[in-house]
């Protein structure tokens, strides 16, 4: 049998292993603000880097900007809370109400455009 921790390395990733319930418990409720975070996913963020380089005009230096503000992919602190508010205060909850007309409008457009010029669908559709 194994003692109560086993550390191991599997592609590069470390993994704990803990085998006493104590332990899990303190770490898992009492430590989880300094011991639980995202992976960095690099994939992801060159595959966004890309994304928003064809399809938008930025330069390297806005991308990675862009890139580090991303809610979804930022590291569990004090940014991230600060995201997430603004993010909740912009289109959660009730504030996302006040979005509705310019959604209409922008569909009402789209679909006048697209009726307009059927074969130019994509180019409606991305403004």
């Amino acid at each position: 049998m194994l003692g109560p921790i086993v550390s191991l390395k599997v592609f590069g990733q470390r993994f704990i292993l803990l085998n006493d319930i104590e332990k899990v418990n303190e770490i898992m409720e009492k430590q989880s603000a300094i011991n639980s975070d995202r992976p960095y996913l690099e994939m992801v963020g060159g595959l966004y880097a890309i994304w928003m380089d064809r399809f938008f005009v930025y330069s390297r230096a806005t991308l990675r900007v862009l890139w580090d503000k991303t809610l979804a992919l930022l590291p569990y602190g004090p940014r991230f809370r600060e995201t997430r508010k603004f993010f909740h205060q912009t289109i959660g909850g009730r504030a996302v109400h006040k979005w509705k007309p310019l959604v209409e409008q922008s569909v009402v457009k789209m679909i006048l455009g697209t009726l307009d010029a059927p074969s130019r669908l994509v180019h409606h559709i991305r403004q």
